[in-house]
């Protein structure tokens, strides 16, 4: 266990960054839909939502094909499919009326996190590859610990699910409070509505740092799985036992 951790230190700065550029697309994500409701409360907040799936798929699909790119997949067939795949997208982007969003400064912002984090995705999968080739000579003596690592990996998966869905329930209860804030004034109950409002910004901040460090242990438990596997090289098909979708 000596090695794996003296090998992870290496990758500590770049699983942080990953961690920290969610964790700020989860509070770009928050404001965007939070403004734009207070802007159109009828329909704004479906219409975002469906932008910023368009957009996390825009760019998992560039993450894909550069990844894909990055270890020199042989399979022909599927680096097409994503090639293919990033190319309609850029084409859904290009031909996407972006001026339907009232704050057009933080949905750029928004964007550009976005892209961001799976920019640093792609790093962390990188790094990931270095260490099971430098781990290789050692997968062995640790092929005994695999169920204990597939165990450890699932437990700290479904710890995330928990912290997301956790989080969606506060950003929604936070949209609502935050809206409710915004429209009242000099009433009776503007001070329990301005109470209500920072209280469920308060949850949902700490929320999004509790889910920023539960994604860093589902890393680190995912570097441990895999490198327990037969299987073990930067082969993006045999990535897919472990992989999550990469948590969108």
């Amino acid at each position: 266990m000596e090695i794996f951790f003296s090998i992870l230190d290496d990758t500590n700065s770049i699983l942080d960054a990953y961690a920290d550029s969610y964790c700020q697309v989860v509070n770009s994500k928050f404001l965007m839909i939070e403004l734009e409701t207070y802007v159109n409360p009828q329909n704004a907040e479906e219409t975002t939502k469906l932008e910023i799936l368009r957009l996390e798929h825009l760019y998992q699909s560039k993450w894909a094909k550069e990844f894909l790119e990055s270890i020199g997949a042989k399979d022909k067939k599927l680096m097409n499919l994503y090639n293919d795949e990033y190319r309609k997208a850029l084409e859904d982007d290009t031909a996407f009326q972006h001026n339907i969003f009232a704050h057009r400064s933080l949905y750029n912002r928004m964007k550009r996190y976005i892209s961001n984090k799976w920019e640093n995705r792609k790093k962390l999968d990188i790094a990931e590859g270095k260490f099971f080739t430098e781990t290789s000579d050692n997968l062995r003596k640790y092929r005994a610990e695999i169920g204990i690592k597939k165990k450890d990996f699932r437990e700290a998966k479904k710890a995330v699910n928990t912290s997301k869905a956790k989080l969606k329930a506060l950003e929604s209860a936070a949209v609502i409070a935050s809206n409710a804030y915004r429209k009242t004034s000099n009433t009776l109950n503007e001070a329990e509505i301005t109470e209500a409002y920072e209280k469920a910004r308060s949850e949902f901040s700490d929320g999004t740092e509790e889910l920023g460090d539960k994604i860093k242990l589902l890393e680190m438990k995912r570097f441990q799985f895999l490198k327990c596997l037969k299987s073990h090289k930067n082969d993006f098909g045999n990535k897919s036992h472990a992989n999550d979708k990469r948590m969108v």
